[in-house]
């Protein structure tokens, strides 16, 4: 239970000594925490959210390496450097030929869909960082940016490549160009979750 809670405050960008506090441990037992966390999660299965995270970074405008690193200061800066080159290599993520180097996605409009099993996980967890957060807004907060619904239906089997039609050609186009629109000083961060599934207790 530990790790997770330390798992969960690195991945929100908490200092040590924020964790210290938080957690009423010692900071031997954060450094601790920090080596079982390296141990029992194959960096393998990390990098995938890393790279949620560079992106997710690079999708408001390039950025110098050191401003990457620096926006990520919970990740060791060896991960940081590894995925970015991983980035370049694949041609997802280019570098500016600016005085001082920057690194820019080739594609605005980026969708972090792959099939190997490392990139499903992240993006449960991605899921699931987004449903809590919408539960505790909604809940809990005051906000009023959350939202949430629930459509319960019945669509023939040949309908659901028209339901998959539907967000790839309407829901994420407007999206995107929702993001395009916001002016800077006034955006918020959002995560919107779509999913579907078949009820099998109302089949």
């Amino acid at each position: 239970m530990e790790l997770a809670y330390y798992r969960e405050a690195r991945n929100r960008g908490l200092t040590m000594r924020e964790m210290v506090e938080l957690m009423s441990v010692s900071m031997r037992k954060i450094s601790q925490l920090s080596n079982d966390l390296k141990t029992t999660y194959a960096r393998a299965a990390a990098q995938p959210n890393l790279e949620r995270r560079i992106i997710s970074l690079l999708l408001a405008g390039p950025m110098t390496r050191a401003r990457i690193v620096q926006a990520l200061a919970a990740e060791e800066e060896a991960d940081v450097e590894a995925v970015l080159a991983g980035l370049v290599a694949e041609r997802r993520v280019a570098v500016t030929d600016d005085r001082t180097p920057r690194f820019a996605l080739t594609a605005q409009d980026y969708r972090l869909v792959k099939e190997p099993w490392q990139q499903r996980i992240d993006g449960l967890d991605h899921l699931c960082r987004t449903l809590a957060s919408v539960v505790e807004q909604r809940f809990f907060g005051d906000s009023d940016a959350a939202f949430a619904r629930t459509v319960a239906l019945r669509i023939g089997r040949a309908q659901l490549d028209e339901l998959r039609a539907l967000y790839e050609e309407r829901v994420f186009s407007e999206a995107v160009a929702l993001e395009r629109a916001a002016a800077d000083d006034d955006a918020l961060s959002l995560n919107i979750a779509i999913m579907w599934g078949e009820d099998e207790e109302r089949t």
